[in-house]
């Protein structure tokens, strides 16, 4: 997901100032609904900047030393002026159709247990609330029924607890 991120604010960077410091991390004809979402406005870069940077920091707590990307974080804090000031909108939720919810973070929750989370993910570092919630209702990674854990979600957004964003 590190290098995801990376690509992503790379080719935002690429499209949006059209001098970036350094080339595309990843080039492509179509930049694909992700890439123009971060094009719409400052706060969706400045989101993706922070999760970005967030990731790098769990890395270095897990392998004790910085990710090869680390250094481009202080370069990514400059091209905040490079993007529209328009509201926070939702992402392009791309995931399968019966992952798709209301909730964009929901949604991608039911994606990524649905179609990767295994009992043997997170060897190095703590499960996620929301896997360890879902793992403790599925008998087996195949039985996977995603219904409780949307409706869950649910509940706790409407309770308002922030750290289903998280």
């Amino acid at each position: 997901m590190l290098s995801l991120d990376g690509k992503l604010l790379s080719n935002a960077i690429c499209m949006a100032t059209m001098t970036p410091p350094y080339g595309p991390m990843w080039k492509f004809e179509d930049p694909g609904p992700h890439v123009m979402w971060i094009l719409e406005s400052a706060e969706h870069y400045a989101w993706l900047v922070s999760h970005y940077t967030s990731l790098c920091e769990s890395y270095r707590e897990v392998f004790k030393l910085p990710h090869d990307n680390w250094r481009f974080d202080v370069e990514l804090k400059k091209y905040y002026s490079a993007f529209p000031r328009n509201p926070w909108s939702d992402p392009p939720q791309l995931v399968e159709d019966d992952c798709k919810h209301a909730d964009c973070v929901t949604a991608y929750r039911a994606f990524y247990l649905k179609y990767h989370v295994t009992r043997s993910a997170y060897k190095k570092v703590r499960r996620p609330f929301w896997v360890d919630d879902y793992l403790s209702r599925s008998d087996s990674a195949d039985q996977m029924d995603l219904t409780a854990t949307i409706e869950n979600a649910d509940r706790i957004l409407a309770a308002g607890d922030s750290t289903l964003k998280d």
